[in-house]
């Protein structure tokens, strides 16, 4: 399941990207995944990072401690 695999992602320390999610999960859907765990009762956060090439902003997601 991909859900499934995207929360043992994050709980292992790492963030995730949608960039990340289509490239290791084969999955284009991560911020309903997101909102999945999230009303699972898994305490995700996010943030806001721009890529310095392009000037386009993307939003990681990351477990909160």
């Amino acid at each position: 399941m991909k859900t499934q695999s995207i929360i043992n992602h994050i709980l292992s320390g790492k963030e995730i990207s949608s960039l990340d999610a289509v490239n290791k999960f084969k999955t284009v859907k991560l911020t309903s995944r997101i909102s999945d765990l999230r009303r699972a009762g898994y305490k995700i956060s996010d943030r806001w990072v721009e890529n310095k090439k392009t000037k386009s902003r993307y939003k990681v997601y990351f477990l909160t401690k």
